[in-house]
C-alpha cells in the first residue's frame, strides 16, 4: 500500500522505502493528471460515457452496465484493463484514466448492483460480498468472451474484489498484474 509512514524505512528497509517514494510519485501525477482532466473536460466526457454505457446479463436476476473501449476490430485485439470501482462509486469516477488508457488498451469499467446504471438484482440477493463481486467480474469479462487480462485495477475497496480475482487464478482468464489506488482495510468475510 502507497502511504506515508513515521518508520525510518530508508535505512532498514531500502528496497521497500524506494517501492513507497515510486507509489507516492505514481498517486500524486495520477491525482493531478485526474483533478486536472476533470476540470477541463468534465462535461464533455461525463455525457459521452453517460450515453455510451452497455449491459449484459450475468445472471437471471442482474444486468451489468460497464463501459468498453472497444469500438473497432482493432480495438479488440488490445490488452484488456478492467477498473474495479470501490463503494460508494461507479465508473464515473474512472473517466480521466479511462481517457488516458483509451490509447492503449480495451479499457473495461463495470458497476457493481446499486451503482452508476447497475441496478439492484429484482429479488435482492446480490450482497456486496467479496467473492459476489469477483464472480460477477468473471461473469462479465465471460459474457464479453475476454480470454485474458492485462491488468486487473482496484479502486478503495473495489481493490479486494481485484485481488481476489487476480489470486484465484480463474482457469481459461488469467490476470498478468493487479493495482491497487487507495486500497482500504476491510474486515474478512465469513
Amino acid at each position: 500500500m502507497c502511504t506515508k509512514t513515521s518508520i525510518d524505512l530508508k535505512d532498514k528497509y531500502p528496497l521497500q522505502y524506494q517501492y513507497l517514494e515510486t507509489c507516492q510519485g505514481v498517486y500524486a501525477s495520477v491525482n493531478n493528471a485526474v483533478s486536472q482532466e476533470l476540470s477541463e473536460n468534465e462535461n464533455s466526457r461525463v455525457s459521452e460515457y453517460w450515453s455510451s454505457s452497455k449491459y449484459v446479463g450475468v445472471s437471471a436476476n442482474l444486468m451489468v452496465s460497464y463501459i468498453d473501449t472497444a469500438n473497432t476490430t482493432e480495438d479488440l485485439k488490445k490488452p484488456v484493463i478492467i477498473l474495479v470501482h470501490g463503494a460508494p462509486g461507479s465508473h464515473m469516477g474512472f473517466l480521466p484514466l479511462v481517457d488516458k488508457l483509451e490509447p492503449h488498451a480495451r479499457v473495461i469499467v463495470p458497476n457493481f448492483p446499486g451503482y452508476g446504471f447497475t441496478d439492484m438484482d429484482d429479488d435482492g440477493y446480490f450482497q456486496h460480498s467479496i467473492p459476489e463481486k469477483v464472480e460477477l467480474i468473471v461473469d462479465l469479462l465471460g459474457a464479453l468472451k475476454i480470454k485474458r487480462v492485462a491488468m486487473a485495477i482496484g479502486h478503495s475497496i473495489g481493490s479486494f474484489p481485484v485481488l481476489l480475482f487476480a489470486a484465484a487464478r480463474v482457469p481459461g482468464l488469467p490476470v498478468e498484474s493487479a493495482f491497487f489506488m487507495n486500497p482500504t482495510g476491510h474486515i474478512p468475510w465469513r
